[in-house]
């Protein structure tokens, strides 16, 4: 049986026993209440009795289990309250005073209670449905080319390397990476981002995605169950059964908290005995202050919370790990920003062509198109995407990693690459060439300088509002980068950011970062690469941009499915709002418990008020972490 059905059990277990608790209560209240309307006391017990012993089963199961690890929680504070009400009331029908009989009071308490109760499981499960939902998207059958015949099989049955065809505006049943066709998948339902991705052969595509009006073929790198969708539902899963630092104080609290109420609930009842001459006000006011006092709104004011916070993080594509990350986030003062692909776009864009003025420019872009056509270094593809057309045929072509290329073309050796590389065969680059700002690409032959190309990482728009955005909450921007420090200056202080480090090497940024937090300041750090990686995971608060399968996604805290920092600002802002909701159910239930406490020992509360209070407290507890859902945030 899987955990969504035995919560399915349990949640019809658990309104079959209420429904019985409040219409065997009715009649109880009808006695009380309406004198001609009058119940033998037999009849009583035995409305009662079932109560007590069919509705009140999870009370004393509870008790029980807590009891036999020497704990006392909530359930004991229940079950012994319950119990000495209907117990009182046996003695007085057989052989006390049959006119003070309080078995409305014990039953119409569990009624109560499990009324509470079972709005607490449904918003539970409410706060979960969002995964359950993100999993049921998943197609059941797909389209399968096995030995050159199509198959229709049940997902299930599709195994790695399978190709499978997806056809025009169906859901994507598998992952797997595009082999034929080109598309636009809508990935809202993993990164939140509405705007269809454009798909070419080779791009990786994901369960539960939609297709859009291409037919596309697949290979498929992942089974059933194995799925980036089953990865990212169960992150979030296991983020949602984490405990904050804040929750274990409050277990530690409430630890001491019952014992306590047990003994404020002994004195009341001795006070009202010996000081004051009375059994009845003695029983029930101690029955009141056990009632009053269950720390039900106690031991949900965290737990719902980080639920519906990761579930909504979740469906914006913002995936929260464990939930320590809330408080970490809400402590947090300085974010590291890695510069290249993180506040910029990581790709370079040409801004500039110079060349000689004894050469003819169309010349100097048939060289570089040609030298360009076979390098994956990124300041190739963008001028070759800005000459391509143009190629000659190279008679040798050699790459000189990190430096450049060196090509025979014509029976003429050029050389294209950096500065330095140029200077190498004792060939002066110009003032000109050596722009501070730009990333410089610089074309020779063995004489002279031919040209040069002036390319930029430009800024992402988002990143301007978000620097705003984190300074306004009182956290400092750093950026940090392997680039140039010219380069680092220009973006920083395009960007306003004062702290920057440059020409940081991949294997030094975590060394950065746990510099930056020796001072004691709680350090955020944002990146998208292999080379982030290592300072994501030294951070306090680490965030990955990404699709998920990256390893700087692996090692953050908080994945982030869209490179935006749109949805980091976001990510921060769910956490600060989080620890805000986590605080005001923490300060409401003990705020309530104090004063229910003090009315209830004074005699100002009858079991029944208490009773409908504290599950009145346990619903506003979950109200409150459930318009977490819908807060607006900026």
């Amino acid at each position: 049986m899987s955990c969504c059905e035995v919560e399915k059990k349990e949640l019809a277990a658990l309104k079959a026993r209420m429904w019985v608790a409040i219409i065997l209560s009715v009649p109880l209240i009808v006695n009380m209440g309406i004198p001609e309307f009058y119940l033998p006391g037999w009849i009583q017990l035995i409305l009662a009795l079932i109560v007590q012993v069919y509705g009140g089963t999870p009370f004393y199961i509870g008790s029980y289990q807590s009891l036999r690890h020497f704990r006392a929680y909530m359930d004991v504070l229940v079950a012994l309250g319950t119990t000495v009400a209907f117990l009182y009331s046996v003695f007085n029908l057989f052989w006390g005073n049959a006119d003070h009989l309080y078995f409305e009071t014990s039953a119409v308490l569990i009624a109560f209670i499990l009324i509470g109760r079972l709005l607490e499981q449904w918003s539970k499960q409410n706060a979960k449905k969002g995964m359950s939902a993100l999993l049921n998207m998943q197609s059941r059958n797909a389209v399968v080319v096995r030995d050159g015949e199509s198959l229709y099989v049940k997902v299930e049955d599709v195994v790695v390397g399978d190709r499978v065809v997806i056809a025009p505006f169906q859901r994507v049943p598998v992952d797997g990476k595009i082999v034929k066709g080109s598309t636009s998948i809508d990935e809202s339902m993993l990164t939140g981002e509405s705007i269809p991705v454009y798909k070419d052969e080779g791009a990786n595509v994901f369960s539960g995605t939609v297709n859009g009006a291409g037919r596309i073929e697949v290979d498929v790198s992942a089974e059933h169950g194995s799925t980036f969708l089953n990865h990212i539902v169960d992150l979030v899963t296991k983020a949602q059964n984490t405990k904050p630092p804040i929750q274990r104080q409050v277990d530690l609290v409430a630890s001491w908290f019952v014992p306590s109420v047990l003994i404020i609930a002994l004195l009341t009842f001795l006070i009202w005995y010996f000081v004051f001459g009375s059994l009845v006000d003695g029983v029930i006011n101690a029955v009141s202050v056990l009632v009053i006092a269950c720390p039900c709104a106690l031991g949900l004011a965290t737990p719902m919370v980080i639920m519906v916070a990761t579930s909504r993080a979740a469906r914006e594509g913002i995936l929260i790990k464990d939930a320590v990350v809330f408080e970490q986030m809400h402590k947090m003062n300085k974010l590291v920003l890695d510069k290249t692909g993180t506040v910029t776009l990581g790709r370079l864009t040409l801004i500039d062509v110079q060349s000689r003025p004894d050469i003819k420019k169309e010349f100097l872009l048939e060289i570089s198109a040609t030298m360009c056509k076979d390098s994956d270094h990124p300041a190739a593809a963008a001028i070759f995407e800005h000459s391509k057309g143009r190629e000659k045929l190279a008679s040798e072509y050699k790459v000189v990693p990190g430096k450049g290329v060196e090509a025979t073309i014509d029976g003429v050796i050029y050389r294209m690459g950096s500065s330095a590389f140029i200077e190498e065969m004792g060939l002066q680059v110009s003032d000109l060439v050596k722009q501070d700002f730009h990333t410089v690409v610089v074309v020779s032959d063995k004489k002279r300088v031919l040209g040069s190309f002036s390319l930029r990482d430009s800024i992402k728009d988002c990143a301007f509002p978000f620097i705003k955005n984190i300074r306004q909450a009182g956290i400092e921007p750093i950026l940090l980068s392997g680039d140039r420090r010219s380069v680092v200056k220009q973006v920083a202080g395009e960007l306003g950011i004062l702290d920057y480090y440059a020409e940081v090497s991949p294997e030094n940024k975590a060394e950065m970062v746990l510099s930056i937090k020796e001072g004691g300041a709680v350090i955020g750090m944002v990146g998208d690469g292999v080379n982030d990686a290592v300072a994501i995971a030294k951070s306090d608060v680490g965030f990955a941009l990404g699709s998920g399968t990256d390893v700087a996604m692996e090692s953050a805290s908080v994945g982030i499915m869209r490179r935006d920092l749109e949805n980091v600002y976001r990510a921060i802002a769910i956490g600060t709002l989080t620890h805000r909701k986590m605080w005001q159910n923490l300060g409401f239930a003990f705020i309530y418990n104090i004063f229910g406490i003090f009315l209830a020992a004074f005699g100002c509360l009858n079991p029944m008020v208490a009773g409908a209070a504290m599950a009145l407290s346990s619903i506003s507890v979950v109200i409150n972490a459930i318009l977490l859902r819908y807060s607006k945030i900026a």
